[in-house]
């Protein structure tokens, strides 16, 4: 789990990275499509070599994410994760089936008293609503 969390955090950063870099070169080209116009300021080296810098970090760092996940993914680790996981899902699945249970037999109930309830009113309400009969 420790390895999932280095590796969410080596890629967070590897993101950021690659978006400072990314508006870095966007910079750059914007500069060269400039440089066609003959008044417009020249390429300056250090921002290139500093947008170099950045791929280069950037690729460091996409190395090391997948160096982590490689040994996250590894069969030892792997086994590692299923056998401390196997205990919450074998706890979630039986708290599952315990509630599909209930609902089950309560939705059984509610049916039954449903039922109950129309038979009841289908023969005292005719009762109900007729007039005693008179005798003379």
């Amino acid at each position: 789990v420790a390895e999932v969390h280095q590796s969410l955090a080596a890629g967070t950063a590897m993101s950021e990275s690659l978006t400072i870099t990314l508006k870095a070169f966007d910079a750059v080209l914007k500069r060269i499509d400039e440089n066609k116009n003959p008044n417009a300021e020249p390429i300056r080296i250090a921002e290139v070599t500093r947008a170099a810098a950045q791929m280069e970090g950037t690729a460091k760092q996409l190395a090391e994410l997948v160096s982590s996940v490689d040994r996250m993914l590894s069969s030892q680790n792997l086994a590692n994760f299923s056998k401390q996981a196997a205990p919450a899902v074998d706890h979630a699945m039986t708290g599952a089936r315990e509630l599909m249970d209930a609902v089950f037999w309560r939705s059984i109930c509610l049916v039954l008293a449903v039922l109950g309830a129309s038979l009841i009113y289908r023969f005292a309400a005719p009762r109900l609503a007729a007039p005693p009969a008179r005798t003379s």
